[in-house]
């Protein structure tokens, strides 16, 4: 079967993808086997679950609202306000968005991969973007608050000495403020092995 080669993100074996007749992409191993999938975990995933922690112990993230999970519904509703609102100011940004190669965390036995995209790499500093509504300053301060939570993953996951959180108000612009920061990763590794055993039957392979 023909593809493009390339390393897989989280145990770097070299694979190819290929598009099936579905006309979806899969992962094969070179010698046309498929390529086993990954337990992926996603670094804004586990910043919500450590700033929310009632939220996700009162509603079940797999219960349905109608069609959707809750999961999902947050997804799909993230998606929108983001491709409507928070995309737009991504892209008016002048930084580029980076991937960052997951780190592998092993629980019980396990291998689980944190990943995430980070908004932005300056020098050696990480970029992270949020936009907000809201005007409230404790409401503003959780914004921050959360962002420092994911920053802090990120930097565990990339190596990062010095990040920069990025609010932008969208309400109310002169509301808008930079903070810059030196990361705090003692405890993310530790944050991270209790959000996967509290929430490992959601966590899926990709």
């Amino acid at each position: 079967m023909s593809g493009w080669e390339l390393d897989c993100d989280c145990c770097k074996k070299r694979i190819k993808k290929i598009k099936t007749v579905a006309g979806e992409y899969e992962n094969y191993n070179l010698d046309d086997t498929i390529h086993e999938k990954h337990y992926k975990i996603w670094a804004q995933s586990v910043a919500s679950f450590l700033h929310y922690p009632l939220a996700y112990e009162k509603l079940n993230p797999e219960s349905k609202i109608g069609e959707l999970t809750v999961s999902e519904l947050e997804r799909f509703l993230e998606g929108k306000l983001n491709l409507k609102f928070g995309t737009y100011y991504h892209g008016q940004s002048e930084y580029d968005e980076v991937w960052l190669a997951p780190r592998k965390l092993t629980f019980d036995g396990i291998d689980y991969f944190i990943a995430g995209n980070i908004d932005g790499n300056v020098n050696g500093v990480l970029i992270e973007l949020k936009t907000t509504w809201v005007t409230a300053k404790y409401k503003i301060q959780s914004v921050i608050d959360k962002a420092k939570i994911q920053a802090d993953i990120y930097a565990w996951i990339g190596g990062f000495q010095k990040a920069e959180i990025i609010v932008k108000n969208l309400a109310k612009p002169k509301l808008s403020t930079t903070i810059s920061y030196e990361p705090d990763t003692l405890d993310v590794k530790a944050n991270l092995l209790n959000y996967i055993e509290k929430n490992k039957h959601l966590i899926k392979k990709y």
